[in-house]
């Protein structure tokens, strides 16, 4: 089992990181989360705080007032980026967004914190969409070259009805990834959406000035 040492010395974050990967592979959560929640709770005893003030507002503060300088932020957000994901395969969807949130306080520069925190909301809470939208254009600000974002927000335009933003989407993810077949099949489908819906519109015009 590894530890940390007093000098506050965190090169033992990527040995967690390849652990909690191969745990993850073989679907043992629980482990996982152990693991994963071992290493937040050392690393925030060893910095003078605790995990709850990553829910307050006030989380700037409260870290400079404990030693900001010391704490590994962003190894801190890889963290909580993991047991989120971890928490989501368990099903705890709330608790996975909650750690995502963590992961962005920690890190505002974690595209995939903002990514997978939007998957959340509109896969498995299947609530404020307006928020993931939000979510997925920030990450994809962090980023812009990753056809997964794109897809993903495709996806949330289709389903808001919002065909324009979604052929866009869908657009772009083929010229990154030409062999993306669901955007080729979203793509195909969406634009016969949009020729049936100009048919439609141009042969009501044309009953209507007849």
């Amino acid at each position: 089992m590894w530890f940390f040492n007093k000098s506050k010395n965190f090169e033992n974050i990527h040995k967690i990181s390849e652990e909690v990967r191969i745990l993850i592979k073989q679907e043992k959560w629980k482990k996982a989360e152990k693991l994963l929640t071992h290493a937040i709770d050392k690393i925030a005893k060893d910095c003078g705080f605790n995990e709850k003030m990553l829910t307050q507002n006030s989380i700037v503060s409260i870290l400079m007032k404990n030693g900001a300088e010391k704490l590994p932020r962003k190894d801190l957000s890889f963290l909580f980026c993991h047991r989120g994901t971890v928490y989501r395969n368990m099903h705890k969807f709330n608790p996975a967004a909650s750690d995502y949130a963590k992961a962005i306080r920690l890190d505002e520069s974690n595209w995939q914190a903002y990514f997978l925190q939007g998957n959340v909301f509109v896969q498995d809470l299947k609530e404020d969409f307006e928020a993931a939208l939000m979510n997925y254009d920030i990450a994809l600000s962090l980023n812009p070259q990753n056809p997964d974002i794109y897809y993903n927000r495709g996806l949330l335009h289709k389903f808001l009805g919002d065909f324009g933003h979604a052929i866009s989407d869908f657009e772009t993810v083929l010229m990154l990834n030409p062999t993306h077949s669901g955007s080729k099949n979203n793509l195909s489908g969406l634009k016969a959406i949009k020729r049936g819906l100009n048919d439609h519109f141009k042969s009501s015009f044309e009953n209507y000035i007849n």
